[in-house]
C-alpha cells in the first residue's frame, strides 16, 4: 500500500521533467530506522526520473565536518529546489539537543516556500484522530512518537 502511494506521488512529480533545463534537486526527508529499503526505493525512482536527490541516508548531502548533522541537513533544504517529506510513526533518533532533524527540515522547507509534498503513514492519521477524541492519549514509545502528529498538523 505504501509503495503504491509513493509511485502515485512520483508520477505527479514527473510533469516537471518535460520542461527541465537543469537537473532539479529534490530533498527527501524522513526518519530512516526501519525504513531503509523504502527510502532507497524512493530515492532510486526519483534519480531514475532525472532528479538529483538530496538525502542523508543515501550520502548525497554535502557534509561540512565543522557543522552538526542538523546544520548540514538544513543547508541541504536551502539548496534544494523541491522537497518531499515522509511522516512516519517513528521520528527516529535524529535529535540534536531537543530538535528533531526531520521536523526541522520540514519546518524550514515550508518557511522557505519550497515546492513541497508530504506522504503521511496511515498510523499517524489514525493516531491523530484517536488523540483528538481522547486528548493526550498518545504517549511516546518505541512504536510511536507523538511528534509525528505535530508534523502532520503542521503540513
Amino acid at each position: 500500500m505504501m509503495l503504491w502511494l509513493y509511485k502515485e506521488l512520483l508520477q505527479r512529480l514527473r510533469y516537471t521533467l518535460n520542461s527541465m533545463e537543469h537537473q532539479y534537486k529534490i530533498m527527501v526527508s524522513s526518519s530512516v530506522y526501519g525504513f531503509v529499503n523504502e527510502i532507497e526505493q524512493v530515492c532510486s525512482i526519483l534519480s531514475s526520473m532525472g532528479y538529483k536527490v538530496l538525502n542523508s541516508h543515501m550520502g548525497t548531502i554535502k557534509v561540512d565536518p565543522r557543522r552538526s548533522n542538523l546544520d548540514n541537513c538544513l543547508r541541504a533544504v536551502e539548496e534544494c529546489d523541491l522537497f518531499l517529506g515522509i511522516i512516519r510513526p517513528s521520528c527516529g533518533t535524529g535529535y540534536i539537543g531537543k530538535k528533531n532533524i526531520t521536523y526541522e527540515e520540514m519546518k524550514l522547507a515550508i518557511k522557505l516556500k519550497k515546492p513541497y509534498w508530504f506522504v503521511v503513514h496511515r498510523d499517524v492519521t489514525f493516531a491523530r484522530k484517536l488523540n483528538k477524541q481522547v486528548l493526550g492519549f498518545i504517549k511516546k514509545s518505541e512504536f510511536f512518537d507523538p511528534l509525528s502528529i505535530k508534523m502532520y498538523n503542521m503540513v
